[in-house]
């Protein structure tokens, strides 16, 4: 396995609508995973008609040509403060992401004038938001009834 210094970076990008179906195509079994995963919050429908309606963004990984992962984001406005939130992740070694974390953040300051970033993750992510210099404010505990 080549080192990880030596691998070519990720590129990232927002998908554009015209290019939404193509990748769409290679994503749904990753997004179909994930909406079960997160207890059905969303279905692989809804966050691409959200896409559609341009009230979610989503993000597309990819090393030399070739797509590694995907990623839904959007913005939130509280009463006093606008945040950019990650809110659903997938694909091919997601914790390969702290490149991706910078660009979000700064994408969401500069473009929606976000005062900060936030993202309800699976415990196995906490140590890549953690160097990234994220903090842990709150535990979200569910249960399906």
């Amino acid at each position: 396995m080549p080192c990880a210094e030596l691998m070519p970076s990720r590129e990232y990008q927002i998908v554009q609508l015209e290019e939404l179906e193509e990748v769409w195509e290679w994503l749904l079994p990753y997004v179909k995973k994930a909406c079960k995963k997160d207890f059905n919050k969303f279905s692989p429908e809804d966050l691409k008609n959200l896409i559609l309606e341009d009230k979610m963004q989503l993000w597309l990984g990819t090393r030399e040509g070739r797509k590694e992962f995907g990623i839904f984001t959007d913005i939130i406005q509280f009463p006093n403060k606008r945040i950019g939130r990650i809110t659903v992740g997938m694909g091919f070694k997601p914790l390969d992401n702290l490149a991706f974390l910078a660009l979000f953040e700064k994408w969401a300051k500069e473009e929606y004038g976000c005062e900060g970033v936030q993202s309800d993750i699976h415990l196995g992510f906490e140590g890549m938001f953690t160097k990234a210099g994220w903090k842990k404010t709150h535990i979200l505990m569910e249960k399906e009834i």
